[in-house]
């Protein structure tokens, strides 16, 4: 939850007090009784939507953080192989035009090249062992491919789930504010001739506007 959804928030907890301090002045209103339960529903998703987020972010930074090593040690291996076979190709014509780098490098990308690179660098392993492939990769190619595979699963997961967090918390604010205008209408209604309560009304109601960023004093200044 960012610092402006917190003051929406807080402004619908004054909101709240507020109804309760002067519940029976709206017994039985129309207005209150259908949207204080909606705004009350949509409050408690919020809640949960940022006990989701809160707890997953460890997940996700790892998540992240594995994929991008994953990812690093694949196309490092790519990279490999395609200097060896350019090496290679003074000697087997057209062997450079097979083990071209992926453009451009999506994940997708990378995998496939992993996969055709394994396949077409069996018929001229000593060639690219002699250019100065290390021996490993040729194992090592498909076992860090099939590591990146999954860690970019892994991680396209996290963000999935940070994202339907994220939409769904929107969606319910978006919806507690347009039910907070309609409920106050109540308000305006009850309290039109009560200047007190109409005050009062406005300081629960207010949504507190960001801090303003303060200019840097000029030079030699503060």
């Amino acid at each position: 939850m960012n610092d402006a959804q917190r003051r929406k928030i807080d402004k619908v907890d004054r909101e709240e007090v507020f109804f309760t301090e002067n519940a029976a002045d709206f017994s039985g209103n129309a207005l209150v009784d259908k949207y204080t339960p909606l705004i009350n529903t949509e409050k408690a998703k919020i809640l949960a939507f940022d006990a989701l987020q809160t707890s997953g972010y460890d997940d996700r930074r790892q998540a992240q953080e594995i994929y991008e090593n994953r990812r690093d040690e694949l196309i490092d291996i790519i990279d490999q192989y395609v200097l060896a076979a350019d090496i290679v190709d003074d000697e087997i014509e057209g062997t450079a035009a097979k083990f071209r780098k992926p453009y451009p490098r999506t994940d997708q990308n990378l995998i496939a090249k992993a996969t055709s690179f394994a396949a077409d660098a069996l018929p001229i392993r000593a060639e690219l062992i002699e250019a100065g492939l290390p021996a490993e990769l040729f194992t090592e190619i498909t076992a860090v491919r099939d590591a990146f595979q999954q860690a970019a699963l892994v991680h396209d997961a996290a963000e999935e789930k940070h994202a339907e967090g994220t939409g769904g918390m929107s969606a319910s604010f978006r919806l507690i504010m347009d039910y907070s205008r309609k409920r106050a209408k109540a308000v305006k209604m009850k309290y039109r001739n009560n200047l007190a309560k109409m005050a009062s009304w406005q300081v629960a109601s207010h949504l507190d506007r960001a801090p303003k960023r303060q200019p840097n004093p000029p030079a030699g200044q503060g």
